[in-house]
């Protein structure tokens, strides 16, 4: 499932990509006067917005749902272990044993 979602989540990268392309396209034409924004053109605007929304969403969705373990050496865990015996025994520490 990892692989999966690693694979899902490079072609909505790529996909987000050629969305961003479109727009910054048509808004560079549009800012150097070579077409006129018009009904159609902005109705095309809407889509890549709309498009861009949706890639954006499920790749949040994506990331949300995929599992972060990080990988802990044997070596940190004895490390843990020691300083909270360390912790626990000290009697001068609030989480010390007091007997």
């Amino acid at each position: 499932m990892q692989r999966t979602d690693d694979k899902i989540i490079q072609e909505l990268t790529r996909s987000l990509k050629v969305t961003d392309d479109g727009l910054n396209n048509l808004y560079g034409a549009i800012g150097n006067g070579i077409i006129a924004l018009d009904s159609s053109l902005q109705g095309r605007i809407n889509q890549l917005k709309d498009t861009k929304e949706k890639i954006v969403t499920e790749m949040a969705l994506l990331k949300r749902d995929k599992s972060s373990f990080r990988k802990v050496s044997t070596k940190q865990v004895a490390y843990a272990m020691q300083r909270m015996k360390e912790m626990l025994l000290d009697t001068e520490s609030e989480y010390g044993n007091s007997r």
